[in-house]
Order: C-alpha cells, then sequence, then structure tokens
C-alpha cells in the first residue's frame, strides 16, 4: 500500500498531453449534457445538479475506495464533478443572481485557500479529498470567470474560445521559463475548464447566436465519445501511470 503520501500519489494521473486534452473535453461533456437535460427536456437546474452531484459522490466513492489510480474511475469522477462545479456556477449567477465578478473572485480565493491547505502534510484520505475539492471549486471558477470574460468583451461563442487558449499558451510558456509549477497547474486546470466550456458553447449553440449549430446533445455524445477514447487509451497503454515512479507495477 505505501506510504500515505505514495498512495496519493498513484491515485492520480501523470499530467501528459491526453490528461490535457482529456482535461478539455471531460467537463464539456457532462455540462453540454445538463444544458441537453435543461434547455431540451425542460429540467430544472437545481434537479440537475442534484441528479450530477449524487452521480459524482458515486464516482469518488469507487475512486476513492481504490488503493492505486484506475483511468476509468479518475475521469468518470472529473466529469462529474466538473459538471457539477460549472453547473454550480451557473446557480450561482444565472438562478442566485449573485453577480459573475463575485463568483469569480470569490471561487478564486476560496481555490487559493484549498490548495495552500492540500499542501500541508495531513494524512493520505484528507489529502484526496482537499485535492478533489479543489477540482470542484475550480470548475466553478472557470466557469464564472469564462462568462464574466464574456460579459466584460461582448464575444461571440466562436471568439470566446480564443481567450483561455491564448491564456493557456502564455502559462505554459511562464512555466517553461521558471515559471511555479503548482501555480501554473492550477491555472491551466481552471483555464482549460473554462475553455472546454467555450468550445461546448461554440459547437451547440444556433447559428444565428454565432455557434455551430450541432445541438447539446450532439455536441454531448460527441465530447463524451472523444473522453470515453482517450480513456481507453489510457488504460491500455499505462502512459499516465505513476506507480513506476515508486518501483510499482500497473495494477498492483
Amino acid at each position: 500500500m505505501g506510504t500515505p503520501d505514495t498512495r496519493v500519489l498513484t491515485k492520480v494521473p501523470e499530467v501528459t498531453f491526453f490528461f490535457w486534452a482529456i482535461k478539455v473535453l471531460a467537463p464539456t461533456a457532462g455540462e453540454t449534457a445538463a444544458d441537453h437535460l435543461h434547455f431540451t427536456l425542460g429540467l430544472h437546474p437545481v434537479v440537475a445538479t442534484f441528479l450530477f452531484a449524487a452521480a459524482a459522490l458515486a464516482a469518488l466513492a469507487v475512486h476513492v475506495g481504490r488503493h492505486r489510480y484506475l483511468a476509468v474511475a479518475y475521469w468518470s469522477a472529473m466529469v462529474l464533478v466538473g459538471t457539477v462545479g460549472t453547473l454550480v456556477a451557473d446557480l450561482l449567477t444565472e438562478s442566485a443572481g449573485v453577480p459573475l465578478w463575485i463568483v469569480s473572485m470569490g471561487s478564486a480565493a476560496l481555490l487559493l485557500v484549498v490548495v495552500t491547505v492540500s499542501l500541508r502534510p495531513i494524512t493520505a484520505p484528507a489529502r484526496e479529498g482537499w485535492y478533489w475539492l479543489a477540482v470542484l471549486v475550480a470548475f466553478v471558477l472557470g466557469g464564472a470567470a469564462g462568462d464574466w470574460a464574456v460579459e466584460l468583451t461582448g464575444w461571440r461563442p466562436g471568439a470566446a474560445v480564443l481567450l483561455p487558449a491564448a491564456l493557456i499558451v502564455v502559462v505554459a510558456l511562464a512555466r517553461r521559463f521558471g515559471g511555479g509549477a503548482i501555480a501554473s497547474f492550477w491555472l491551466v486546470f481552471v483555464l482549460t475548464g473554462t475553455l472546454g466550456a467555450a468550445l461546448g458553447d461554440f459547437l451547440a449553440r444556433p447559428l444565428a447566436e454565432g455557434g455551430l449549430g450541432l445541438g447539446y446533445e450532439v455536441t454531448s455524445l460527441l465530447f463524451a465519445a472523444a473522453v470515453a477514447g482517450g480513456g481507453v487509451h489510457l488504460a491500455t497503454g499505462h502512459s499516465d501511470r505513476t506507480e513506476r515512479r515508486f518501483g510499482l507495477e500497473p495494477g498492483a
């Protein structure tokens, strides 16, 4: 089982190109599915949030209950937690009427606190819990900040994709030239959520609104298929497994 720190480290994937690619695709699959339930089927956003929250808790129970990283368990939890985060951002801003800038700044401050606390030398289960709390808050921030940027700029869906994409490049370059690893990771983590949401809106929204008109159902299915394909690749190739750092074999 290893030491507490080793146990947690082996339950998160290696941060590779595929990690970031699936990270962009995963929340979009869930969010567009939620939008389909709301806009097409008429399901109330609060009900959708509770449904996805229940599914997220179930997925987290499976993931936390394992002693080793499993791609299917991890990314299932990521899709569902990410969906809950974006839904919470929508509920706060659209249903509760909280200004976007308040949700953005508040979730940014909360994320800073959570990430700082999670770096302290605490027990393995607690560290894992703080990690997933940080993931949830990062998705709330990504959703709110993305909408706030669109509100400030007035950009249409296609142009809205460009801002988070450009910022990701800036952070990557900063990391390349000596930027902090932890700060860079969480900045890109937030921005990829914003990018995924913007990309989903661009594909799903009608042509009259500046989108490609694919619809929420088709977009959700396309992104879900892409996530599943990426998950199969990782599950069979083990390119994202961290166990070998600690002298362990994949699946041990």
